[in-house]
């Protein structure tokens, strides 16, 4: 048997295994064993894969994006206002150069709430590694 005939057959009892109850899980789990030779563990295991992937049972997994594209863009002006340094010698001045950019120059990126915060709370290894990726998109 190949792996895409027991994922059709793993689809095709999916939502009903989902929305059964104990004893009725197990009536289909036997059913799925017995069609896929598999194991009862293994079919438990490869229902719950398919319930991670599947983009109808969002349960949100994984870890929470903090600094989007917003922040970096927001960081790249401030680190071409500070001439371009490292995250070690830029990090300590962040705050300052923020408050320049918004009080001098007109900079609609710089001006919104989220952005000032996080370059406060954004480490100095983090800011490290936004600037490296910087670095890799310049020309």
């Amino acid at each position: 048997m190949t792996m895409e005939t027991k994922n059709s057959i793993f689809e095709e009892y999916k939502a009903a295994y989902w929305r059964s109850d104990r004893k009725e899980k197990g009536a289909i789990l036997d059913a799925v064993c017995r069609v896929a030779k598999m194991t009862r563990k293994a079919a438990i295991r490869k229902f719950r894969t398919i319930q991670r992937k599947d983009p109808t049972h969002e349960d949100g997994r994984g870890q929470k994006i903090v600094y989007g594209a917003d922040v970096d863009a927001a960081l790249k002006t401030v680190w071409e206002a500070g001439n371009r340094v490292c995250g070690e010698l830029l990090h300590p001045s962040v705050g300052e150069y923020v408050d320049i950019l918004m009080r001098d120059l007109d900079v609609g990126g710089i001006t919104t709430r989220k952005r000032p915060r996080s370059f406060g709370l954004m480490s100095v290894a983090t800011m490290k590694q936004r600037i490296s990726g910087l670095l890799l998109i310049l020309p």
